[in-house]
């Protein structure tokens, strides 16, 4: 990667504000102190007005400044992210593009080494995303999770018809709200999967027109019929049916609705999303010359991790990013640790609960947010690749609204 844009690292100024105690030590942080980074496979032929903003972790209060600027930020850890627009060049053009990226676990002190900033190209609107996840499930009589009723809708965010055909649901086998140094760390490269379902179709038997969307839902029955105040997934699209071998616990088929190939599942008995809310799920699609034995084929990839001073080896199933469409890192507020999917797939992470401890979320989905409609009626979703800004949170299920 080659980068033609560097920037003249400057010195920090900085102070301490100590009058007692309790006061929070401040830092003057001049943010010429960061490089901006071509991404992969261009040069950076002109940038302006690079916007950086700050998130302390703690408070989750937000501060932003220009490069080149002096901001004064409490010390502590941050997230950092930034934007800007840029010409770049890549092998055969020249051309505009708004390139962003974050930086996690910014360490502010006094004594702040340079830091390089990757960057990525933001996303054109051109295929599917992900509409709307509802995953924490309604509540049944006691107040506890329901279960069965989850489903997501996948939404044709271009202005051609495309096809579900080969379109696969991926849930990560890491979660947020679980911090460990995996190692080694693929993340650039592959993403680590517990859950692998793939819509039937040779290619074009499933059209969706643009902004129209298809459902893909843990159960395809009317569950307000068995629950009170559940939703009806019963006109899904699509429906993951696994074959249970727990006799107590088995899954029901509707059988007017599609079922999703599965491809690979962690569960022996009835896959379904984490009500939690702590695992990222992403849309991919899966190459025509790809069949399940050469997924198969690829194996699994093995790592470790260091547990309370004990090495953990484990191994998990893998597809390549090439394959992710889409992907939204999710985690309840006061559980979340890190991002599983790295800033090229989602800057940022959304949630359906506040909190996991709170009952009360149960029954609300994360839903993207529109960011125009055209004359015609068509909308065209809000896609910036960064969740935290482009889902509406603790939403009521759209489905729920019928």
């Amino acid at each position: 990667m080659r980068t033609l844009f560097f920037l003249t690292l400057a010195s920090l100024i900085c102070f301490v504000s100590c009058k007692d105690d309790d006061e929070v030590a401040l830092v003057d942080v001049n943010t010429s102190i960061f490089t901006i980074k071509a991404p992969a496979g261009t040069e950076i032929i002109s940038i302006s007005d690079v916007s950086i903003s700050f998130t302390e972790m703690k408070s989750l209060r937000e501060y932003s400044a220009l490069l080149g600027e002096v901001v004064t930020l409490p010390m502590g850890l941050y997230d950092c992210s930034y934007e800007t627009k840029a010409v770049l060049k890549d092998e055969s053009s020249i051309s505009e593009a708004v390139i962003y990226g974050k930086y996690p676990n910014l360490v502010v002190s006094n004594n702040m080494e340079p830091v390089s900033l990757e960057t990525f190209l933001r996303p054109r609107n051109g295929d599917f995303v992900i509409e709307e996840i509802f995953c924490s499930s309604t509540a049944n009589a006691k107040g506890t999770a329901y279960q069965f009723d989850t489903y997501m809708k996948v939404y044709n965010n271009s202005d051609v018809v495309l096809f579900a055909d080969r379109m696969a649901l991926v849930e990560s086998q890491f979660i947020a709200s679980t911090y460990f140094d995996y190692t080694p760390d693929m993340r650039d490269s592959r993403v680590a999967i517990k859950a692998f379902y793939v819509v039937p179709g040779s290619g074009t038997d499933y059209p969706i027109n643009p902004g129209e969307s298809f459902i893909i839902c843990s159960q395809a029955q009317n569950h307000s019929l068995i629950n009170e105040g559940s939703v009806d997934t019963s006109i899904a699209d699509f429906e993951v049916y696994d074959e249970s071998t727990v006799p107590t616990q088995m899954d029901v088929d509707n059988e007017s609705v599609p079922n999703m190939e599965r491809w690979y599942s962690d569960t022996k008995t009835i896959w379904g999303f984490s009500m939690q809310g702590n695992r990222s799920i992403a849309i991919a699609r899966v190459p025509q010359n790809v069949s399940m034995d050469d997924f198969v084929e690829m194996g699994t990839y093995s790592y470790s991790y260091v547990n309370q001073g004990k090495t953990m080896t484990r191994s998990a199933y893998w597809i390549p990013n090439e394959w992710v469409i889409d992907g939204v890192n999710m985690c309840p507020v006061d559980m979340w640790k890190w991002n599983i999917f790295l800033p090229n797939i989602d800057a940022g992470y959304t949630y359906s609960n506040e909190t996991n401890a709170n009952k009360a979320q149960l029954g609300l989905s994360v839903v993207r947010k529109t960011a125009s409609t055209t004359e015609d009626g068509i909308r065209k979703l809000q896609d910036t690749n960064d969740s935290s800004v482009d889902f509406l949170t603790a939403q009521t299920p759209t489905l729920l609204n019928k």
